[in-house]
């Protein structure tokens, strides 16, 4: 399997900063689910037990490109009384995450496509259907094994500052007191944002990508493919 070389990844960022090449690193916070117990412990919920009556999921949508300054964030709107609107964050995500060339993101793959697009079947809005997707985490699995996987501790271990705090109470406050999310929540998307992208190109040349992902990033990075082989 193909790994890109110094020349090759030179090319890739001049051609993503420069805006050539779309790449756009995405992040969401989602609200969490209400669900009755009995106690506490280890326990399986269904879906029958949700009592959520808050039908929004996204509580806001971060950005960051190649070649910005800085990231930026949608939010959901505050209805009150708890319920909210998120099919604005949501249309406006998947139009963005639509027109990059590359997107890329830490768990992307399995939680935020996924997520994002749950909520655009819910609304009947198209669908994610990215060009291409980069999900940093599955990639840095296959090639190395550190204490942690995590963006936190990866951010933390290459000198980029780690993830900001988070608490259970913010989301609480957020969902429940309409607390603003730019207060604490987006600062917390947009720096993951950035420390997503920052982590990306520190280990770029330690992934190890597919001969078909391999021979598309070449064509973005204007090299011309060779033949992995």
């Amino acid at each position: 399997m193909p790994f890109l070389n110094k020349d090759q990844i030179r090319l890739l960022r001049h051609t993503t900063t420069t805006k050539k090449v779309i790449l756009l690193s995405g992040d969401i916070e989602s609200r969490y689910e209400v669900a009755p117990v009995w106690q506490t412990g280890e326990q399986y919920i269904t879906h029958n037990q949700i009592i959520t009556k808050d039908k929004a999921k996204l509580i806001c949508s971060q950005f960051f490109y190649a070649g910005d300054k800085k990231a930026t964030a949608l939010v959901w709107k505050d209805l009150k009384n708890g319920l909210h609107d998120d099919r604005e964050v949501v249309r406006k995500t998947v139009e963005r995450y639509n027109s990059a060339d590359i997107l890329l993101g830490q768990n992307i793959k399995n939680f935020d496509i996924k997520t994002i697009n749950n909520q655009a079947l819910f609304y009947k809005l198209p669908p994610i259907e990215p060009k291409f997707v980069i999900d940093i985490l599955p990639l840095i699995r296959k090639t190395t094994k550190g204490l942690s996987n995590k963006l936190d501790y990866r951010s933390t271990r290459l000198g980029f500052g780690g993830k900001n705090k988070m608490e259970m109470q913010y989301w609480i406050d957020i969902c429940e007191y309409g607390v603003s999310p730019y207060k604490k929540m987006v600062p917390y998307g947009l720096k993951d944002t950035v420390d997503t992208m920052k982590v990306f190109w520190r280990e770029l040349p330690y992934y190890n990508f597919s001969k078909k992902d391999y021979k598309y990033i070449l064509t973005q990075s204007d090299s011309t493919p060779a033949d992995p082989d």
